[in-house]
C-alpha cells in the first residue's frame, strides 16, 4: 500500500499535484493508495485505467490507524513549507517519496529515509515507488531510519531543548552587551 496524506491547501490541489501520483501509480499493478481530501478526481482515475488500485477514502478521523497500514508514504506537492504530514509519516516508521520542494529535503534524507524527486516528474516519482515496490528490505530499512530521524531531531522534547539554547544564548549576548567585562 501506498499512502499520500494532504490538507491539499494548494489551489487547485486536485488537478494540479495528484495526477502526478495518479500517472506514476498507473505504472503499477495491484498498488493502492489512500488520499484524505480528494477534489472530484473519479474521472481521472478512470481515464488511467487504475480504478482497481486506487482508494479516495475522503476526510477520516482514523488517520493514524491508516498510516500504520501504508509502506510508503508519498508527497508530490508542487510547492511545500515543513510538511507535517511527513513528520506524522517519518514517526509511523514510513520511507518517504516526496517532491524536492521546501522544506522536504530538510526532512527526507535522500536514500536513508526516503527518496526526493523533481516536482511534477511522474516518471520519477514512479521510479522512487518501484524501488520500494520490488525491495522490501529498503522500505524497512528507510522506514526505520524514518522513525529514528524524527525521535531524534524533530520530536518535542529536542524542539523544546532547541527553543532552550537559543534563549540561553540571547540572554547570554543581552548580558554581555549591557554589561560588558570591565577592561583592566
Amino acid at each position: 500500500i501506498i499512502g499520500l496524506m494532504s490538507e491539499g491547501r494548494e489551489s487547485g490541489w486536485g488537478k494540479r499535484k495528484l495526477p502526478v501520483l495518479l500517472v506514476a501509480l498507473a505504472v503499477f499493478a495491484g498498488v493502492a493508495w489512500y488520499v484524505r481530501n480528494h477534489v472530484s478526481l473519479e474521472e481521472l482515475v478512470v481515464q488511467e485505467g487504475i480504478q482497481d488500485r486506487v482508494w479516495l477514502a475522503g476526510a477520516r478521523e482514523d488517520v493514524p490507524q491508516l498510516l500504520s497500514a501504508l509502506d510508503v508514504f508519498v508527497l508530490p506537492s508542487l510547492a511545500e513549507g515543513i510538511s507535517n504530514t511527513i513528520l506524522e509519516a517519518m514517526a509511523c516508521g514510513l520511507p518517504v517519496v516526496a517532491t524536492r520542494v521546501g522544506g522536504n529535503g530538510e526532512l527526507v534524507l535522500e536514500g536513508e529515509t526516503g527518496f526526493l524527486v523533481p516536482r511534477a516528474d511522474s516518471q520519477a516519482l514512479a521510479a522512487a515507488l518501484l524501488n520500494y515496490v520490488e525491495n522490501a528490505a529498503l522500505r524497512a530499512a528507510h522506514g526505520t531510519a524514518a522513525r529514528t530521524r524524527v525521535e531524534g531531531t524533530f520530536s518535542i522534547d529536542r524542539m523544546i531543548g532547541r527553543y532552550l539554547e537559543v534563549y540561553d544564548e540571547l540572554c547570554h549576548q543581552q548580558d554581555n552587551t549591557r554589561y560588558p567585562a570591565q577592561q583592566g
